[in-house]
């Protein structure tokens, strides 16, 4: 369980670390504007997908057994990208609003259909051996 845990971990850290490099390099082509549109710093950006990646990875890892099944890679999606759908909340919504029942299903939503598409592309893939 451990070694799952640590792969989960280091899954969410890789995730995170490709997107900031993409973040960083639309930073560096279209300066800070790209981000004012959202209202979110550029920091907050990168803090956002380490925090949130880094607790899906944690809590990846130890259903990682789950791949097994395609509702369980879908599920393990779906847990792999809560965080980051919830983080984005949190940093982006005022606090009166963050957890509204229309931020909660968003982020339920948005997290069942992302994580449960890659989810079952990946279960697809590794059943085909690639």
């Amino acid at each position: 369980m451990r070694n799952n845990l640590i792969r989960g971990l280091i899954l969410g850290l890789l995730m995170a670390s490709g997107l900031s490099a993409w973040v960083t390099l639309v930073r560096l082509t279209l300066g800070h504007d790209a981000f004012a549109l959202n209202d979110l710093s550029y920091g907050r950006t990168v803090c956002f997908y380490f925090v949130g990646f880094g607790v899906g990875g944690i809590a990846l890892g130890p259903l990682l057994p789950l791949r097994k099944w395609a509702l369980g890679s879908m599920f393990l999606g779906f847990i792999f990208v809560l965080p980051v759908y919830a983080t984005f909340i949190m940093l982006r919504a005022a606090p009166a609003d963050r957890f509204s029942s229309w931020n909660i299903l968003g982020t339920l939503f948005g997290s069942l259909v992302t994580g449960g598409i890659v989810g079952f592309w990946v279960w697809s893939d590794q059943k085909k051996g690639r």
